[in-house]
């Protein structure tokens, strides 16, 4: 039997707790049908928060803990569900702050054996505790360009939904959290267990990516350059016509150089760049209405050539354009 320690804060999203023990829970019945009669579950596991208080979720919810966080537990996997913190700015980072006590256990469980999971915001302890430095990991995507500044040597595929790496897990937010906990089952259950988990659950297990879901700028995650914002404005008034830096240098009155080192150090990308991905975000927008074709999505975002246009979407999203429509279109809901 494996044991997982679901170590819980204030503040989380209580599916980021209950969502993982009710997986646990169907998969050790998938599993008992499997194995011989009398055999223990597959899966034992406890939820434990800061000196065993009850816990109260983002939602206000409370959830009773089975006791207090040791920070020396022998446990196969110690999960750590995200914390609910709507902003990448000071509110983030007090936060981190806050449980700099658990970094130092982090590290020892990891070095004793035991796997460690993370789900969402909680990937960032994972890396301050320097476990991830040279490793794959992945974030939700709204901190994945913080998470690069903040941790250069961490190996950040920002577009996958989960990683492992030795023992590491990181996921992406919400359902990215019940992905890495089918992954859990896989590896101490088999696929076959998985499979069936995600079945029953009517969850989609496949390896997913978080690109068709990420935004371009996510409410109060932006930056503070008033000429960048100036900048995104502009373009944002012209994304029906095609980009020229030279006509935004000039309408922000400066050279297009420091255009350029402008963007880079606000936004991580060129102005050029930047424009295509407002272009992209505006065709998501007009795909999800469902009622233009392609040509004329093309034609509303300043793309003439609309094959060369489909190719730089399915770059940035990670599906075609007929897919994303196909996910994410309007539906009617009439009876």
């Amino acid at each position: 039997m494996k044991s997982i320690v679901i170590w819980a804060l204030d503040g989380g999203l209580a599916t980021g707790v209950a969502g993982l023990a009710d997986l646990l829970a169907v998969a050790n019945a998938i599993a008992a049908r499997r194995r011989p009669s009398g055999a223990e579950p597959l899966f034992d596991w406890q939820v434990h928060s800061p000196g065993g208080r009850a816990i109260r979720t983002a939602a206000g919810l409370t959830l009773q803990p089975h006791g207090a966080i040791d920070t020396g537990v022998a446990a196969d996997v110690i999960y750590l569900p995200g914390l609910f913190i709507e902003s990448t700015g000071p509110e983030l980072w007090l936060a981190l702050k806050r449980l700099q006590w658990l970094l130092p256990a982090l590290r020892a469980q990891h070095a004793r054996g035991a796997s460690i999971a993370a789900n969402c915001t909680a990937t960032l302890l994972l890396a301050e505790a320097g476990l991830l430095d040279g490793r794959r990991a992945t974030t939700s995507w709204w901190l994945a360009r913080t998470f690069q500044q903040r941790y250069p040597s961490v190996n950040l595929r920002p577009d996958e939904a989960v990683t492992a790496d030795r023992g590491l897990y990181c996921s992406g937010a919400s359902t990215a959290g019940i992905q890495l906990a089918l992954r859990l089952v896989e590896k101490f259950g088999g696929r076959g267990v998985s499979l069936s988990t995600a079945k029953t659950l009517l969850f989609d297990g496949s390896r997913g990516s978080q690109a068709p879901y990420r935004s371009l700028t996510p409410a109060g995650h932006g930056h503070a350059d008033a000429l960048v914002l100036r900048g995104e404005r502009w373009i944002d008034r012209r994304l029906g016509e095609p980009f020229e830096l030279g006509l935004l240098a000039q309408a922000l009155a400066v050279s297009e150089r420091t255009v350029i080192r402008r963007f880079k150090a606000a936004l991580g990308t060129t102005p050029g760049h930047h424009a295509q991905k407002m272009k992209v975000e505006s065709a998501k927008g007009l795909l999800e209405r469902g009622t233009l074709g392609w040509d004329q999505v093309c034609e509303r975002v300043g793309y003439a050539d609309a094959s060369s246009f489909r190719r730089l979407f399915k770059r940035e999203v990670g599906m075609s354009p007929g897919q994303y429509q196909a996910r994410f279109a309007a539906r009617s809901t009439a009876a």
